[in-house]
């Protein structure tokens, strides 16, 4: 998808003029992917109920859910084929649903099921109330968790602003997928996001995870994720002492199971900002802040991350106390690693803002090593131009100008972007 930003779908949407909630209408067969057609907000919500988790669907047209009131609640454990045909869905207000074992979830899905695929669509969407509290919960643009494998969601485009008042223990938050749970796969293929993720502050002092990912929060199980790209920014601020780790494509390599991470040809160009320079309690020194350009924190599992690129000009974790520096963690593509992982050809913007004491950050202009956790650094000036990207590894990133356009990188000002998904 191309267009005024990293794709282009007309943004000009067609409202139906019907409420969100109506009753059933009359649906149709997609003629070109053979799924029950979705073409206005009355049809939109048949996907939510819970006796069509097993059937395909394909959009028909846009869909504009703006202004009809009703908060969405995804079906849990999805496993059909979803067609966006690229259109766009407009409006979609997210809202935690309990589902299956207890957990809360929150997205387009609540959660998919083996077999699930995803593709070809943007979404826009919102959190229901920007001070809303959340613990326990999978949040995600696109599903709260993955409970089954395959899972596969590619060409899809994710915009808008996730607000939170705070999060609580056990919560996972991506563009994407919030969480991939512990033997369960996905392909995360030609994605991109543009949203944009805030908490406002952090209260409570349970040492539990909280994980944020421009794509993907938690990683449990595996994931590869290929082609794809994070623009939007992640903001968090903490008053407690607690543990919170964010990453520009993937937040956390959770320490239960084996988890199997794959990234491949992406970027990360958004800000990714933890704070707790306000005054903490650290007399329990479990606490810690970790911040990554691609990758938070890997706890456990093992990384294979090549060809890819952070292009982010913040990477923060900042705290107040200058005497527990050990607390705060940042990396140009990974905020803390471990283990035997392998990371090929990557690199990193110089001069990218790293640091934690007293609210200071420092230029991070380190040569590094592509073959390293660091990758190597290049001035905005080397990302700019074309051959860079295109040529073969290990000269270039050996990305496909059939899957992305670079035309960008040669414009100024407003008209400047960086390689987007055709």
């Amino acid at each position: 998808m191309s267009g005024d930003s990293n794709y282009s779908v007309s943004d000009e949407i067609t409202p139906s003029g019907a409420p969100f909630n109506a009753g059933a209408s009359n649906i149709t067969v997609d003629a070109v992917n053979a799924g029950t057609r979705i073409a206005n907000a009355i049809e939109f919500a048949q996907l939510g109920d819970s006796a069509n988790i097993n059937k395909d669907f394909a959009l028909g047209s846009d869909i504009d859910l703006t202004g009809t009131g009703t908060v969405w609640t995804g079906p849990d454990g999805y496993t059909g084929h979803f067609y966006g045909n690229g259109y766009t869905i407009k409006g979609l207000v997210l809202s935690a649903a309990q589902i299956n074992g207890g957990f809360n979830a929150a997205g387009l899905f609540s959660s998919l099921g083996s077999g699930a695929t995803i593709s070809d669509f943007i979404i826009e969407v919102s959190t229901e109330d920007p001070d809303m509290n959340i613990a326990g919960i999978g949040f995600g643009g696109v599903t709260g968790y993955v409970v089954g494998e395959p899972v596969t969601i590619e060409n899809v485009h994710v915009r808008g602003n996730l607000e939170f008042g705070s999060i609580d223990t056990f919560t996972s938050i991506g563009a994407i997928i919030g969480e991939i749970e512990q033997n369960k796969s996905a392909v995360i293929d030609r994605c991109g996001s543009e949203l944009n993720i805030k908490v406002k502050n952090i209260t409570n002092t349970t040492n539990n995870t909280r994980a944020v990912g421009g794509l993907l929060g938690v990683l449990k199980g595996n994931v590869e994720i290929r082609d794809s790209y994070v623009t939007g920014d992640i903001n968090i601020k903490s008053t407690s002492n607690t543990q919170v780790k964010a990453g520009g494509l993937v937040g956390y390599l959770y320490h239960m199971g084996n988890p199997q991470l794959t990234i491949d040809r992406c970027y990360a160009a958004g800000n990714i900002i933890i704070d707790c320079s306000s005054k903490i309690d650290w007399l329990d020194s479990s606490g810690t802040f970790v911040t990554g350009g691609l990758i938070g924190l890997r706890n456990a599992g093992v990384i294979s991350a090549s060809n890819s690129v952070a292009l982010n000009k913040k990477v923060l974790s900042i705290i107040s106390d200058t005497g527990y520096q050990n607390k705060s963690v940042t990396g140009r593509i990974i905020g803390n690693s471990g283990g035997s992982n392998t990371f090929a050809n990557n690199a990193a913007l110089l001069g990218m803002l790293t640091g934690f004491v007293d609210g200071s950050a420092s230029a991070n202009n380190s040569s590094g090593d592509a073959n390293s956790y660091e990758g190597i650094g290049k001035t905005e000036t080397a990302f700019k131009s074309a051959s860079f990207w295109m040529n073969a590894v290990p000269s270039g990133l050996g990305w496909s100008a059939d899957i992305w356009d670079f035309d960008g990188l040669n414009k100024s000002g407003a008209d400047f972007y960086w390689p987007r998904l055709k």
